[in-house]
């Protein structure tokens, strides 16, 4: 039985394009016909129950279907579902499927249409459970770019903005008491750079021993801190920095980091 969730969006959609991929945790475009948007895992676990939701009205023109298919790693999955246009409400489940997600694993969702169709008003909602060993939640922090800096900056939760500004600590509020590990991060676009990037766990302001540093001429540019851990308290707030050694061009991109919350 799955004891988390992985929820995707793809926010007021109008008229798609035969394939579209989804936006974690609800971005702030209409998802993307070219660039696949990921949930890193920070720990291995079964993906099941996979539901979507859209609006009430389905697809107010066009005939066909629009499949949603969970992908791990790049490649579809057998967790998948079909949904008629014109259906109401406008909903579907696979309940049968699952599929195995290893610790580092990226997850996305892609819509497939079988003929363009134009959607009624408002977003299409995905989401899949998470089986694992002990309630575990995927914490999520992301860039797409930005200027680097020499000075702390900060990731944004589950969003695909570029870097914040240095005063501008994101913060994710914990709702129980828990333990944070298994940090994970990488480049989707790594790069022959030089110089180290340190990704870093605060709580509550304060820097943790929950951290990794990666060269930036790896390639894959990836690192973990498997090691270490840091217990949190109900309403403390958690944010990722970034700490670059060296800004000298070129620069990674489209960063993900991920940690696990057990709690």
């Amino acid at each position: 039985m799955a004891n988390c969730l992985v929820a995707f969006i793809l926010p007021q959609p109008g008229v798609s394009a035969i394939d579209r991929f989804f936006q974690p945790f609800g971005l702030t475009s209409g998802g993307s016909v070219s660039t696949e948007y990921f949930v890193q895992m920070p720990f291995a676990a079964t993906l099941e129950g996979l539901r979507v939701a859209g609006p009430q009205g389905g697809y107010s023109s066009g005939t066909g279907t629009t499949t949603y298919t969970i992908r791990v790693n790049g490649v579809d999955s057998a967790l998948t579902c079909g949904i008629a246009h014109g259906t109401s409400p406008f909903v579907g489940a696979d309940t049968t499927h699952t599929v195995a997600a290893a610790a580092g694993d990226l997850v996305s969702v892609r819509a497939t249409m079988s003929a363009v169709a134009t959607v009624s008003a408002g977003d299409v909602l995905v989401s899949v459970g998470c089986a694992s060993a002990g309630p575990k939640s995927v914490l999520q922090w992301q860039c797409s770019g930005g200027s680097p800096s020499l000075s702390a900056r900060f990731l944004f939760p589950y969003s695909g903005v570029p870097v914040a500004a240095a005063v501008s600590e994101r913060r994710i509020l914990v709702p129980r008491a828990g333990t944070l590990r298994n940090l994970r991060a990488r480049a989707l676009t790594p790069v022959a750079g030089s110089g180290t990037i340190t990704y870093t766990v605060r709580v509550n302001g304060v820097s943790s021993a929950l951290a990794c540093t990666v060269s930036k001429a790896s390639s894959p540019h990836e690192g973990s801190d498997t090691s270490n851990s840091v217990s949190v308290a109900a309403h403390d707030r958690v944010s990722l920095q970034i700490q670059y050694s060296s800004i000298t061009a070129p620069n990674p991109t489209t960063i993900l980091v991920s940690a696990e919350f057990e709690g």
